[in-house]
């Protein structure tokens, strides 16, 4: 399982698990060696081919798509891959405040001014979910219904958020909680969500409170051996003041806390900005800052233990580089998935001043007539395709010599070493036997030649030189070479020591 390739996420160990899904580190890979560290929360087997359990699923990724706040755990993307559902999430560098709490035997009990502070920035977030509207500026009407311990996660720089809205009740959800059955943890219920009624924001803040008892007393409120004896003491408890068990709390926050923990919804406080503020005032709150220092400190382990799984995703990564590897190539972009299929790749190259961006001549570059930049297989095929080439200009120049007619005689005094015209005429006079070569030469002659009336002026040709045959021919005082009559010219291409062709003519 550790170290799939999900989509474009390299799934990685486990973090968390819970009754219905477990929670592990991920990469999500992008172009030009772009990653983030993600949270994947993914199904549990058992229930992966449930459609209860897939709606409530993909209702938990509908309802968190709408909140953005910074004490909010975000939901950036939801995956299905051979029948298995993934929720993305937020990767929050620390732990849950239920690690925190239990702590190892040689630690100190949380300070009140640290917990506090991070009950305060729980709030908040709970607050901005109870407020969040959708697009079109409607109320979600969110509630959690499952405020506890384990869904708050405090960064080691100190910020808290709320996580987990996976049984929460939202409006246009496409899940129906209202069957009878109890979602939640029935230590943190409030009465009305145990009893059926409706429920409200009073609802969160009553679990709020009891997470807040919790984190001032250090000890559980309702943690009885049966789920019914837990039901009963939701019903019939008489919560203790905080102060009864710890001396360091005053008054006035045991007043807030045994405000959020009235049975009757009406009796709580209005909303969880309220609960906050009251907090506020109620005792001196730890900013972030001093919370992640804190928890640093006091809580190494949990630091340690991070640290570790990070390195355990970095080796399913292949490397601290982020390259995965024998993890093959992602899977293929699904309809509608915008941020991969909409992605148009650009090519550009460095110019010879070093400018990025710059375009560049192909033919300027030495490697181009080489084809050294082809693709293997294309450069495989390069000197077929070369000498193919060749050939074919080899019979347009033949067709064209063959065609052409005899130029007319050079002007008196012209150079002997200026182009020889050959000609393929029949009738030109040569003695039999006569082989005459044609090769090709670095430099023309600039005498000039005198063309007929209607003859239109030539391109400058490469001057030719005529090599002597062992029978002494000499070309005859006109500068043409005497051509035999039954004379036949042929080009033939070669490629020198530097890869350049050249076309040699040769006529017997």
């Amino acid at each position: 399982m550790q170290g799939r390739r999900v989509g474009r996420y390299v799934l990685g160990p486990e973090i968390a698990s819970g009754g219905m899904a477990s929670v592990h580190l991920g990469r999500m890979l992008g172009r030009g060696g772009f990653g983030k560290t993600v949270a994947m929360k993914r199904l549990h087997a058992q229930y992966g081919r449930d459609p209860e359990f897939m709606t409530l699923f993909q209702d938990e990724a509908r309802v968190t798509s709408a909140l953005t706040h910074a004490n909010i755990v975000m939901t950036l993307d939801v995956l299905e891959e051979l029948d298995e559902l993934y929720l993305v999430m937020e990767y929050v560098h620390g732990a849950s405040l239920s690690q925190i709490l239990r702590r190892l035997a040689d630690q100190n009990p949380v300070p009140l001014r640290i917990g506090v502070g991070i009950i305060a920035a729980m709030l908040d977030g709970l607050h901005a979910a109870h407020e969040a509207t959708d697009e079109n500026g409607e109320a979600l009407d969110i509630i959690h219904r499952d405020v506890s311990p384990q869904n708050v996660l405090v960064s080691f720089q100190g910020v808290a958020k709320i996580a987990d809205f996976g049984i929460s009740r939202a409006a246009g959800r496409v899940h129906s909680t209202g069957d009878g059955s109890v979602k939640g943890k029935i230590s943190y219920m409030a009465p009305e969500q145990l009893l059926g009624t409706p429920l409200t924001a009073q609802t969160d803040i009553y679990a709020a409170g009891v997470v807040l008892w919790e984190t001032i007393t250090g000890r559980r409120l309702i943690d009885f051996d049966s789920m019914a004896e837990n039901m009963r003491a939701v019903l019939d408890l008489a919560i203790a003041a905080p102060s009864e068990l710890s001396v360091d709390v005053p008054h006035e926050l045991d007043a807030v806390v045994m405000r959020a923990v009235e049975r009757a919804p009406a009796d709580r406080f209005v909303s969880a900005r309220d609960m906050g503020t009251a907090l506020r005032k109620a005792t001196d709150v730890a900013h972030a800052a001093e919370i992640g220092d804190w928890l640093r400190a006091e809580r190494p382990h949990l630091l340690e233990m991070r640290e570790k799984s990070l390195a355990a995703l970095q080796r399913a990564m292949g490397g601290p580089t982020g390259t995965a590897v024998g993890l093959g190539p992602p899977a293929p972009p699904q309809v509608g998935d915008e941020n991969i299929a909409g992605e148009a790749e650009t090519l550009t190259g460095r110019s010879d001043d070093g400018r990025e961006g710059a375009s560049r001549e192909p033919s300027s570059n030495p490697s181009y007539w080489t084809g050294a930049d082809l693709p293997p297989r294309a450069r495989s095929l390069f000197p077929t395709l070369t000498i193919l080439f060749a050939l074919v200009l080899a019979g347009v120049l033949f067709a064209m010599t063959a065609t052409k007619p005899s130029p007319a005689p050079f002007s008196p005094g012209a150079s002997t070493s200026m182009a020889a015209t050959v000609t393929s005429s029949a009738s030109s006079p040569a003695p039999s036997g006569t082989s005459v070569a044609v090769t090709t030469a670095t430099a023309a002659s600039s005498a000039p030649v005198a063309m007929g009336a209607d003859e239109p002026p030539a391109l400058p040709r490469r001057g030719i030189r005529t090599a002597p045959t062992s029978s002494g021919t000499r070309p005859d005082s006109t500068g043409a070479a005497a051509a035999s009559p039954s004379r036949k010219c042929r080009i033939v291409p070669s490629v020198d020591s530097a890869g350049h062709t050249k076309f040699t003519e040769v006529c017997r």
